[in-house]
C-alpha cells in the first residue's frame, strides 16, 4: 500500500475515532453535569484528575515503548520487538500494583485532605478511586498494544477498538446516571470499559500486529535499561506537562471551592479534547519519524517534522481560534448561561493548545533522536513556574479560575514556541528562522485573519441559537479557506489540493507526502 493511502487510512480512522469521542463528550457532558450537579461533578473531576496523576507512575514506559518498537523496525531488527513488549508489560505489572495501592490509600484519606468535599461524596471516593486505579492498569496495557498496531500503520484497528469502547462507556454512563447518582458506579463503568479496551486490542494485535512472542524469557536487562533510560526522562517531561495542565483542579479545590472546579473543567475539557484531536494528526507521522531516526536519516526527519507541523496548523488555527472568538456563545448554548464563566478559561487554554500542538512534531523528532533529557528539565522548570504564577494570581490578586488558566498559559507558551523549535532545529540541522517563518509566523498571521473573519461573521449573523451559531461558523470557515490555502499550503500542495478536491482525507494525506 502506498504511503498516500496509508496516511489517508490512518488520518481518517483517527478522526473518526476522536470525532466519535467528541460527539459523545458534547452530548453526554451536559447530561452528566446536570444529572450529578455542579458539586458532585466537581468531585468527579477531582477524582479523575488525581488518578491521572497516578497514571504518570508509568515512568515513561509508554513513550519509550512506542519509540523503541518503531526505532528497531527502522533499524531492521523486528526480532527485538518481542523483547521490548514483554519487558514493557513486566514493568507495567509492577507499576500497576503501586498505582492501585496508592489509589486505595488516597481513597481512605480523601475526606481528610479535601475537607471542602461533602462527606457523602468523600465516602464514595473511598471506593471509586481503587476502581479508577484498575482502569489505569488496563490503560497501561492498552497503550502498548495500540502502539504495536500503529507501528504497522494500523491506526484504523486501534481506532475501531476505541470507538467500540467509547460507545459502550457512553451507554453504560447514561444507564448508571438514570438508575443511580453514585460516583462509585461511574468509576465501575470506567474500570469495566478499560478492561474491555485491553481485551479488544489484544485480539487485534495477535491477528494484525508485528510478530510477537510472549514469555518471561523475553524480559531482559538490556531492554529494561534502555526503556527506563529513555522512559524516565520522558516520564519527567510528561509529568511536568500534566502538572502544567491539570494542577488547576487541586489548586481550585483547595483555595477556591469544589464547585469552581466544574466551571474550570468545562473550559479545560473543550481545549483538551481539541488538542487531542489535533495531536492525532501529527501522531500519524510519529512512526515514520522514529523509523527515520533509527536509520539516522536527518533529511527525512526534517521533512516529516515540517510537514506534520504545517498540516497540523492548517486544522489547529481555525479550530482553536474559533474557540477563542466564538467560545462564549458555544459554552452558553451547550452548557447553559451559568457556565459563561468557563469561557475565559477556554480562551486562555485554547491559546496554550495552539502553541503545544504546533510543537508536537518537534518533540517527536527529538524523541526519535533520543534527545529527551533537556526537554524534561525545561518542562520541570515550566511546571514550577506555572504553578507559582497560578498560586500568586489566585492568592494575591484574587483572579480565581481565570488566574489559574493564565498561570498555565504563559510559561507553557514560552516552552512550546521558543525552546522546542530551537532545540529540534539544532539537532535536525535545520535553520530555526526558516522553520519559524514557515510555521509559527505564518500561523500567527493566518490566525489573526481568521479571528477577523469570525468577528465579521458574528456581526452579520447575531447568534441566538444553534442554527445561527453554525451559520456564523460556516461563514467564517468559508472566508478562511482561501487564507489557509495560500497561507499554510505551498504551490505544489495547492496543485494536489485542486486535483484531490473530491476526496478530502486523501487530499490531506497527499499534502503530507509531497516534498
Amino acid at each position: 500500500m502506498s504511503k498516500i493511502r496509508t496516511y489517508s487510512r490512518s488520518l481518517l480512522s483517527n478522526w473518526i475515532g476522536f470525532g466519535v469521542s467528541l460527539l459523545v463528550v458534547a452530548f453526554l457532558s451536559p447530561f452528566v453535569v446536570h444529572r450529578l450537579g455542579t458539586v458532585a461533578y466537581g468531585a468527579w473531576s477531582l477524582l479523575v484528575t488525581l488518578t491521572g496523576y497516578l497514571a504518570m507512575l508509568d515512568m515513561g514506559v509508554k513513550a519509550s515503548t512506542g519509540r523503541y518498537i518503531n526505532y528497531c523496525l527502522g533499524r531492521g531488527e523486528p526480532d527485538r520487538v518481542s523483547n521490548i513488549v514483554n519487558t514493557s508489560m513486566f514493568l507495567y505489572t509492577l507499576v500497576s500494583a503501586l498505582v492501585i495501592g496508592a489509589a486505595i490509600v488516597l481513597g481512605v484519606f480523601f475526606g481528610d485532605v479535601f475537607t471542602k468535599v461533602p462527606k457523602d461524596l468523600a465516602w464514595q471516593a473511598r471506593w471509586a478511586l481503587p476502581m479508577l486505579g484498575v482502569c489505569i492498569w488496563a490503560n497501561f496495557f492498552s497503550a502498548t498494544l495500540a502502539q504495536m498496531l500503529q507501528a504497522k500503520d494500523r491506526f484504523d484497528l486501534s481506532s475501531a477498538a476505541q470507538v467500540t469502547v467509547v460507545a459502550v462507556r457512553a451507554a453504560a454512563t447514561v444507564w448508571v446516571l438514570l438508575t443511580a447518582y453514585s460516583l462509585t458506579a461511574l468509576a465501575g463503568v470506567s474500570m469495566a470499559t478499560g478492561l474491555l479496551s485491553c481485551g479488544l486490542l489484544w485480539v487485534l494485535v495477535l491477528k494484525k500486529g508485528p510478530a510477537l512472542h510472549l514469555g518471561v524469557k523475553y524480559v531482559d536487562y538490556p531492554t529494561l535499561r534502555a526503556l527506563l533510560s529513555f522512559g524516565v526522562w520522558a516520564f519527567i517531561s510528561n509529568t511536568a506537562w500534566s502538572l502544567i495542565l491539570y494542577a488547576a483542579c487541586p489548586i481550585i479545590g483547595l483555595l477556591i471551592g469544589i464547585e469552581a472546579i466544574a466551571f474550570y473543567s468545562v473550559g479545560l475539557m473543550l481545549a483538551d479534547q481539541a488538542g487531542q484531536v489535533l495531536s492525532h494528526v501529527a501522531n500519524v507521522m510519529a512512526p515514520d519519524i522514529f523509523k527515520a531516526a533509527g536509520a539516522n536519516n536527518l533529511a527525512d526527519i526534517r521533512w516529516l517534522t515540517l510537514k506534520g507541523t504545517r498540516t497540523t496548523l492548517c486544522l489547529a488555527v481555525p479550530l482553536l481560534t474559533g474557540f477563542i472568538m466564538l467560545g462564549q456563545d458555544f459554552v452558553v448554548l451547550w452548557m447553559g448561561p451559568a457556565f459563561a464563566q468557563s469561557y475565559p478559561v477556554l480562551a486562555l487554554l485554547s491559546l496554550l493548545q495552539l502553541a503545544v500542538v504546533s510543537s508536537i512534531p518537534c518533540v517527536q523528532a527529538l524523541q526519535g533522536l533520543g534527545r529527551v533529557r533537556v526537554i524534561a528539565t525545561v518542562s520541570v522548570v515550566t511546571a514550577v513556574i506555572s504553578i507559582a504564577i497560578s498560586l500568586v494570581l489566585v492568592m494575591v490578586f484574587k483572579m480565581g479560575i481565570v488566574g489559574v488558566a493564565m498561570g498555565t498559559l504563559l510559561p507553557g507558551c514560552v516552552e512550546a514556541l521558543v525552546f522546542r523549535p530551537y532545540y529540534a532545529c539544532k539537532h535536525m540541522k535545520a535553520s530555526l528562522l526558516e522553520w519559524l517563518r514557515k510555521t509559527v509566523f505564518v500561523a500567527i498571521v493566518v490566525g489573526a485573519i481568521f479571528a477577523a473573519c469570525c468577528m465579521l461573521a458574528r456581526s452579520l449573523v447575531p447568534i441566538r441559537g444553534w442554527g445561527s451559531f453554525f451559520a456564523v461558523v460556516g461563514i467564517a470557515s468559508a472566508m478562511y479557506l482561501p487564507v489557509g490555502l495560500f497561507g499554510l499550503i505551498d504551490a505544489a500542495q495547492r496543485r494536489l489540493l485542486l486535483e484531490s478536491a473530491g476526496a478530502p482525507f486523501k487530499m490531506i494525506c497527499r499534502l503530507l507526502t509531497v516534498r
